[in-house]
C-alpha cells in the first residue's frame, strides 16, 4: 500500500504497510469557530456558568458544564441535577473504564502522527482510532461487519464524524444478536457496551481535536446512510435503540452538532418537511434528512478528503462500500492492530485495569431529559414511522378483507 493511501483493503488483508509518511492532510477550509463557547456568552449566561462552577468546583471544564446548561435551557437547578446524576451514573457503572484501559498513545500530536502513518490511515485519515483511544474489543472486525459503523474523519470545525451504513446493518442485526450471544452469553449487554464505548471514543477524539486546534471541541457529527433500510425492524433492535436514546439524552447531552440521514425514503423527507416547522429551531437545524442528492450538502460542512468517495469525498476508504466478509474485516482490523501495537508509548495488555460490568438497565438514574437533543432522536422518529406504516398496512388489509367478506355475504343473499 502506498503511503497515506487506502487501496481497497488488499494491502491490509495481506498485512502490508510501509511505515510512516510525511504527507499530511491539506485543509484549505480552516475550521470555523464553534458557537456556544464559554467566552461567547451573554452576561446572564456567564453568571449561571460561574454559579454552576462554584457549586460543583472549579476543576470542571466550563465548556463541559455548558453542555448541561444548554440542554436544560439555562435552568441552573436542572442543569446541576443532570450533571450530578451523570457523575453518579458514570461512577456506579465505571464508564471511565473504556478510556482508562485504552492502549494509546493518546493526545493531539499522537492523532496527527496516526493520520500520517500509512499502516494506520486511509489518505491521511486515521483508521480505527478505537485501537488507540478506548479498550478495544477482540473481534473489532466482526463488529464492523455487523454494525457497519466507523469513527472516521472530522468536519471543517474539527468535530469527529460517526459514519454508519444503517441499511445494511439493519439487515444484519439478527445475525449480530446470535453471534455476540454465542460469544458472551448476553447479546443485549454486549451491544449496549459497544454503544457506550463509541460515545467514549468520540469524546476522546473531541479532546484530541481540542488539543490540536487550541479551542474546545465538544460535539460530533453523525452520518447515517439509510440505503437498503429494513422496513421490518427487529423488536430487539428497537428495544436496544430506546436504551441508546435514554442514555444519550440523560448522560451525553448536547454532544450532537449535526445529524445527516442519507438516502432517506421520500415518505420520511415529506413528513419531516411538514413537522420541522413546529420543532425547536435549534433541534431542527441539526437534522438533515436528505435523499439521494446529498453530496453537495455534506461538502458544505466536511472537507472532501475526510469523506469516502461514495459520500461525495475523495478518500478511497471502501469498508462501507465493498461487501467484505466477516473474515476479511477481521483480517483488516487485525493487521491495523499489529501496526498500532508497534507504536512508541503503547501500553501492553498487562497494564490494563479490570473494569465493571455493563450498566444495569433498571438504574433509577436512567431517565429521559425532555429538553436535551438525543443523538438518535430522529432515527427514533424514522423507526416509529416504519412501525406506523406497518400498522396502517395491516389495518387497510383488515378493512379490505372485511369489505370482501361483506360483498361475498351480500352476493349469497
Amino acid at each position: 500500500m502506498s503511503c497515506g493511501c487506502w487501496d481497497g483493503g488488499l494491502s491490509l488483508l495481506q498485512g502490508k504497510h510501509s511505515g510512516s509518511s510525511s504527507s499530511t492532510r491539506k485543509n484549505t477550509n480552516l475550521p470555523k469557530q464553534p458557537a456556544h463557547r464559554s467566552d461567547d456568552l451573554s452576561p446572564e449566561q456567564q453568571e449561571k456558568l460561574s454559579a454552576m462552577r462554584t457549586e460543583i468546583g472549579h476543576s470542571a471544564l466550563p465548556d463541559h458544564l455548558l453542555r448541561f446548561l444548554r440542554a436544560r435551557k439555562w435552568d441552573l437547578k436542572a442543569a446541576l441535577e443532570q450533571y450530578l446524576a451523570t457523575q453518579r451514573w458514570r461512577k456506579e457503572n465505571d464508564i471511565d473504564r473504556f478510556r482508562r484501559n485504552c492502549a494509546g498513545p493518546t493526545g493531539g500530536q499522537k492523532m496527527v502522527e496516526a493520520r500520517r502513518h500509512c499502516g494506520l490511515s486511509s489518505d491521511g485519515v486515521e483508521l480505527f482510532p478505537q485501537l488507540r483511544l478506548v479498550d478495544s474489543r477482540p473481534h473489532e472486525g466482526a463488529w464492523l461487519w455487523h454494525g457497519q459503523t466507523l469513527a472516521f474523519g472530522f468536519d471543517k470545525q474539527g468535530r469527529p464524524i460517526h459514519l454508519q451504513q444503517c441499511g445494511r446493518s439493519s439487515c444484519r442485526f439478527a445475525a449480530l444478536w446470535k453471534w455476540i450471544g454465542d460469544q458472551t452469553g448476553d447479546a443485549r449487554k454486549a451491544i449496549i457496551d459497544g454503544y457506550l464505548a463509541m460515545q467514549e471514543l468520540q469524546a476522546a477524539r473531541m479532546e484530541e481535536s481540542s488539543e490540536r486546534l487550541g479551542r474546545p471541541v465538544t460535539q460530533q457529527v453523525v452520518i447515517m446512510d439509510l440505503e437498503g433500510l429494513s422496513y421490518w425492524p427487529d423488536p430487539r433492535a428497537v428495544s436496544v435503540f430506546r436504551y441508546f436514546v435514554d442514555v444519550t439524552q440523560s448522560y451525553y447531552p448536547e454532544t450532537l452538532a449535526m445529524h445527516f440521514f442519507l438516502n432517506t425514503p421520500a415518505f420520511f423527507v415529506g413528513i419531516w418537511n411538514m413537522i420541522k416547522g413546529i420543532c425547536d429551531p435549534v433541534t431542527a437545524s441539526k437534522m438533515h434528512l436528505l435523499g439521494r442528492d446529498f453530496k453537495s450538502t455534506l461538502l458544505e460542512f466536511i472537507d472532501a478528503d475526510q469523506l469516502p468517495i461514495d459520500y461525495g469525498g475523495t478518500n478511497n476508504l471502501d469498508l462501507l462500500r465493498k461487501l467484505y466478509s466477516i473474515e476479511e474485516c477481521e483480517a483488516i482490523v487485525h493487521n491495523v492492530r499489529k501496526v498500532a501495537e508497534a507504536l512508541p508509548d503503547r501500553r501492553s495488555s498487562a497494564e490494563k485495569q479490570p473494569g465493571m460490568p455493563v450498566p444495569k438497565e433498571g438504574s433509577k438514574e436512567l431517565r429521559r431529559s425532555d429538553s436535551s437533543v438525543p443523538l438518535f432522536l430522529y432515527a427514533s422518529l424514522l423507526t416509529g414511522l416504519l412501525v406506523l406504516m406497518q400498522l396502517l398496512l395491516f389495518k387497510w388489509h383488515a378493512l379490505l378483507v372485511a369489505c370482501v367478506r361483506c360483498l361475498h355475504a351480500h352476493g349469497k343473499e
